[in-house]
């Protein structure tokens, strides 16, 4: 009897010892505090990061840098600008009997305009954009922004303008206005304008 109560005693302490310790912890994987070696039950306690955010609370998606998170960032272009200057660009040329053909600018003429009294604004929102001239009736376009191009929608026109800077305070992007035709030679002529508005936000 004594024998079979003293196995009895060595079984249930090699059994004690070999059992893992019970401690509670989070068993979620995609919990911050996530405990994948210890943690034998979830014990409720499990902490997640902030929308957005990973576990250090640094932006997943921070396109520029600043800290705010790209689905926080309100767009630069968003608010109400004024054109405090425009400058046009005429340009005429012809394109040379090689190959490939060699683009020739024959003259260059730049004519800078700067608005102090005659305001021209365009206001910015979510979806849209006033575009108010002073001497012509506000145009309404619906707006968008991909890469290097400021992208205006009406019902009857397109116009996709080439951002040269868009900070906080300041706007400035251009078109061009680009035609061919063919001279009294056997070049190929050209006309080009480039029209460049810079904006100052109000």
């Amino acid at each position: 009897m004594k024998k079979v109560f003293l196995s009895i005693c060595i079984l249930t302490t090699l059994f004690s010892a070999c059992k893992k310790e019970e401690i509670e912890g989070c068993t979620d994987d995609t919990a911050c505090n996530y405990n994948d070696v210890d943690a034998a039950y979830d014990n409720g306690a499990c902490t997640y990061a902030e929308a957005y955010l990973d576990c250090d609370d640094v932006c997943l998606n921070d396109t520029d840098g600043d800290g705010i998170c790209d689905e926080y960032e309100v767009p630069k272009v968003i608010g109400t600008w004024q054109i405090v200057q425009t400058q046009t660009t005429h340009e005429l040329g012809h394109y040379g009997p090689y190959d490939p053909p060699v683009r020739i600018v024959d003259s260059r003429e730049t004519l800078v305009v700067d608005h102090q009294t005659n305001l021209t604004i365009v206001d910015v929102n979510e979806i849209s954009v006033t575009w108010d001239v002073y001497d012509s009736i506000p145009k309404l376009y619906d707006w968008t922004l991909i890469d290097d191009l400021f992208v205006l929608n009406s019902s009857i026109e397109e116009i996709a303008y080439h951002v040269v800077e868009l900070t906080d305070d300041s706007f400035e992007f251009f078109i061009k206005d680009f035609s061919v035709y063919n001279d009294s030679t056997s070049l190929i002529a050209y006309e080009e304008f480039k029209y460049t508005y810079l904006l100052e936000k109000l």
